[in-house]
């Protein structure tokens, strides 16, 4: 697994996906965080070793980052 931090002025909806390295998104999910700093983690223990894409989208956010699992 791996944690991520984000700090957010207001409160958002923010997705967070990820894909596989040849595109096809493997995991989906919406979440409402709260103003401030919050972390969240992700497990990648059902996934197979390999690169993967970590894309987290909301109102303010826009970050992506390559994930490699092994």
């Amino acid at each position: 697994y791996f944690s991520i931090s984000l700090n957010l002025v207001q409160s958002e909806d923010v997705l967070f996906e990820m894909f596989d390295i040849s595109g096809k998104k493997i995991f989906s999910k919406k979440e409402t965080i709260g103003a401030g700093n919050t972390t969240k983690t992700v497990r990648l223990e059902q996934y197979d070793s390999g690169m993967y894409v970590l894309k987290i989208t909301g109102k303010e956010i826009n970050y992506s980052q390559k994930v490699i699992k092994k």
